[in-house]
């Protein structure tokens, strides 16, 4: 596979510079905001080892495999009755810029025909913050756009534009007070009408320097304007697992260790009105996995147990709890194991199922497969 990535920690940390003017001034002529860059490259988990993988009992159901394998996506976004799934790598490695969707009704998979690169003039997107607003609209947000950097960006993908019109720009994370907010592989939900970006590996121009990031910062579609929360996460982290329900967002796992990147078992809750709040640790610590709700329980599914010295060994169960249970009585195996151990999938849930697709296996083999609960 190729190495697209310098994957030393204290390499990235080292390699911090300033933004690159002359990069927004060549995509400028696209959008008024289409895509800022920050000189730190980006991490990549694909290089890492995968020790094994845990036994499968296999009670999730295959799904019809996806037109291109692809890993590292960042996240996936169900909405109107589709799991969608923006860019990742392909399995030589190289980043891929369309939509590929997967439809509940017809279960089939489609590429839509429509190239993010001819919006943003780089190869692809991947590690990106995905979610959907109410409109079935899906919003992009920050990742590497072409394999070595992190960027500040904001595309949305409209199923309902017209052909060779669905890309589009927002403004990308920017406040007065803070700059730019530069990231890959935060978080993004849509509570009450405003969309929330969290988490991830980043820095904002104030900050100067890439670390774990704890911010918040909320996105008003009205104003098409950004501004700082000041709500910080329980734990800075990267590779987490992500859902949210219209009130409250869900974070699980990850790796809050830049060193040794070891994964999490830790969640975290949050809703505007207070900020973020702990909820009991998983069973069992896992990086990338995926995250979804099935009515009133948050469910917690796949993913990767270890660091990146020993390795990773990738996991089939699904746990989860139910409403406030998740903060006192803490996660159970919900008996709902995966076909396949996979990681960097991307996932998502509604109409009373869960969705995994895609990702990294045994081997660090780039899946095309794809599956859902029953």
């Amino acid at each position: 596979m190729k190495k697209r990535f310098i994957v030393s920690v204290v390499a990235v940390l080292a390699l911090a510079a300033l933004a690159s003017p002359a990069f927004a001034q060549r995509v400028s002529s696209h959008s008024r905001q289409v895509a800022a860059t920050r000189g730190v490259h980006a991490l990549s988990a694909r290089s890492l080892g995968v020790v094994h993988s845990a036994a499968p009992q296999a009670n999730w159901t295959l799904l019809p495999a996806m037109n291109t394998a692809v890993t590292e996506i960042g996240g996936g976004a169900f909405a109107q009755n589709k799991l969608n799934v923006p860019g990742g790598f392909n399995s030589g490695g190289n980043l891929t810029d369309q939509m590929q969707i997967y439809s509940a009704q017809s279960n089939t998979w489609s590429t839509d025909a429509d190239h993010l690169s001819n919006l943003s003039g780089l190869p692809g997107v991947a590690d990106a913050a995905v979610c959907a607003d109410t409109s079935g609209k899906i919003h992009v947000v920050n990742g590497t756009l072409d394999g070595l950097s992190i960027y500040a960006a904001h595309f949305v993908f409209d199923p309902a534009a017209p052909v060779g019109s669905k890309w589009s720009a927002l403004a990308f994370p920017s406040t007065v007070a803070d700059g730019n907010f530069y990231s890959q592989d935060s978080g993004c939900a849509f509570i009450q009408g405003k969309m929330y970006l969290f988490g991830g590996y980043g820095l904002t121009d104030l900050q100067g320097v890439a670390q774990l990031e704890r911010l918040t910062w909320v996105y008003d579609p009205a104003t098409n304007l950004w501004s700082n929360t000041n709500r910080l996460m329980v734990q800075g982290r990267i590779w987490q697992g992500y859902a949210a329900s219209p009130s409250r967002v869900f974070v699980a796992g990850g790796s809050g260790d830049l060193v040794t990147l070891q994964s999490s078992a830790k969640t975290e809750t949050f809703t505007p009105s207070k900020g973020w709040k702990p909820m009991k640790d998983l069973p069992t610590s896992v990086l990338a996995p995926g995250v979804g709700l099935l009515g009133s329980t948050l469910a917690v599914f796949g993913g990767g147990t270890g660091n990146g010295s020993i390795g990773f060994t990738l996991q089939t169960k699904t746990v989860g709890c139910v409403g406030g249970g998740c903060a006192t009585t803490g996660f159970t195996d919900l008996n709902k194991t995966l076909n396949t151990a996979r990681f960097l999938t991307a996932w998502g849930s509604g109409g009373g199922k869960l969705y995994d697709a895609g990702g990294s296996g045994a081997g660090n083999i780039v899946l095309s497969s794809a599956e859902t609960t029953a």
